[in-house]
């Protein structure tokens, strides 16, 4: 005859079948947490400065092309290098109007601003600004280029093509949607 296991033996491999159960999925889920992460080589998660990596990119294409800057036929051509969901620029002449780019406010309202700012960065409502001369064929400066971009993880991790889309959403905190929301995190391919 097969003996009846008491209460308490009974409670006791259910309390550790539970432990042992609850650590291995915590473990599956960090592990597949993890490889999916590192499977996207950085196109997951970017760092705040992400955008800012691509300033001396932008600034070398300015260079090469200084004074085409100031034709508004070059827009095209420059809007493709200035990624603009999250960097603003202005090409400025040298009365202080916008020739083209973002129509927002005006940090060179007057000539001697461009004597003063050139060559220079600030920091201004949570943004940074770089003003960069323009010149002209014989080195004379004929202009001012405006890059205006901010460091935060929010704008670096804008979504490009949405592969978890409830990652970017503005009224879920990231870790309550990572717990509360996991089934609906799959890849939208």
């Amino acid at each position: 005859m097969k003996r009846n296991s008491s209460f308490r033996r009974q409670f006791i491999f259910a309390l550790i079948l539970t432990l042992v159960l609850s650590m291995v999925c915590t473990a599956a889920i960090w592990g597949a947490s993890l490889y999916y992460l590192l499977s996207n080589e950085g196109d997951f998660l970017r760092p705040a400065n992400y955008y800012e990596r691509k300033i001396p990119e932008i600034i070398q294409f300015a260079k090469q092309n200084q004074d085409m800057l100031l034709s508004p036929s070059f827009q095209p051509e420059l809007e493709r290098i200035i990624p603009l969901e999250v960097i603003n620029y202005q090409v400025v002449d040298l009365s202080g109007q916008i020739i083209h780019g973002w129509e927002g406010r005006r940090f060179l309202s007057e000539p001697g601003d461009i004597v003063r700012k050139v060559n220079t960065s600030e920091q201004l409502d949570g943004y940074f600004i770089r003003y960069l001369p323009i010149l002209d064929q014989e080195e004379r400066l004929s202009g001012v280029f405006v890059l205006r971009y901010a460091l935060s993880l929010l704008y670096s991790n804008q979504p490009v093509d949405a592969k978890l889309p409830c990652l970017y959403s503005e009224t879920w905190p990231l870790p309550s949607c990572l717990f509360c929301c996991l089934p609906f995190c799959l890849p939208t391919e």
